[in-house]
C-alpha cells in the first residue's frame, strides 16, 4: 500500500489537486456486459473542519463515509471506519 501526504501553505491547491485525483480514479467506467465498474484504488481524504466535508463530497465522484454525529470525536470515526476496512 502506497500513502501520498499532499501539504502545502494555505491556498497553494491541495485540494483542488486531491478532487482532480479522486475523480480521475473514481467511477472508471463499464465492462464488456455493461455493468458499471470502479478503481480500486481507495482514498482518505483528512481536514480538520467539518464543512470541509461537504465541499470534498460535491466536489468528487468518489464515495465517502463522513462523520454523522457532530458531537463524537473524528479521531474515534476514523478508527471505526478502520476496522470497517479490514473486515472487508
Amino acid at each position: 500500500m502506497r500513502i501520498k501526504v499532499i501539504d502545502a501553505i494555505y491556498g497553494a491547491g491541495k485540494s483542488s489537486y486531491a478532487f482532480q485525483m479522486m475523480n480521475d480514479y473514481s467511477r472508471v467506467g463499464f465492462g464488456t456486459r455493461g455493468d458499471y465498474f470502479t478503481s480500486q484504488k481507495k482514498f482518505i481524504y483528512v481536514t480538520p473542519f467539518l464543512s470541509e466535508v461537504a465541499r470534498v463530497i460535491n466536489n468528487t465522484k468518489a464515495e465517502f463515509s463522513e462523520l454523522t454525529n457532530k458531537n463524537s470525536s473524528k479521531y474515534e470515526h476514523v478508527i471505526s471506519l478502520s476496522r470497517k476496512v479490514n473486515q472487508l
